[in-house]
Parts: C-alpha cells; sequence; structure tokens
C-alpha cells in the first residue's frame, strides 16, 4: 500500500511539472507574440507625439528592460549600457 502512495505522489510530481512545463511553453509563444506585435507598432509612421505617447513608450522601455533583466539575470545597468551602445 505505501509502494503505490509513493507511486502516485511520484506521478502527481511529474504531472504538475508537465503542466508547468505546458504553462512556461504556451507563455514562451505568447511572448513571442507579443514582441511580434511591439515590432509592428514600432514600425508605425507617427507624423504627431504628444506627451502622453513619449511617456507610455518610456513606460513600456521600463516594463521591457525589467522583464529581460528579470529573464537573463543581467542587470537593467548592463542592458542599458548595451541600448545606449547600439543607438551610438
Amino acid at each position: 500500500m505505501a509502494l503505490n502512495i509513493e507511486t502516485e505522489k511520484r506521478k502527481d510530481r511529474t504531472m504538475k511539472n508537465a503542466d508547468i512545463k505546458t504553462a512556461y511553453d504556451r507563455t514562451q509563444k505568447d511572448i513571442s507574440g507579443l514582441l511580434g506585435f511591439f515590432e509592428v507598432e514600432l514600425d508605425k509612421e507617427r507624423t504627431e507625439v504628444s506627451g502622453y505617447d513619449l511617456a507610455e513608450i518610456r513606460r513600456a522601455r521600463t516594463l521591457l528592460l525589467n522583464a529581460l533583466s528579470a529573464m537573463s539575470g543581467a542587470c537593467i545597468g548592463d542592458i542599458t549600457i548595451a541600448l545606449d551602445e547600439m543607438n551610438l
């Protein structure tokens, strides 16, 4: 009986890990899709830009910096330096 309980616990753990992996893969695809939408938005020609537009794009940049830092383990300062070098 104890063996069956241990086997069931292992199955539960494996199932949970499989669910986590599935959710991770789905989220990864969602992020990839969102990045595509970002590219489309950034490619749009804007003839007029308001202070609100500037604030929103800066907010999006900050959120993306934080997300990249969390995912990669790189500090925001290092990412910012790399961005600054790309903009030279």
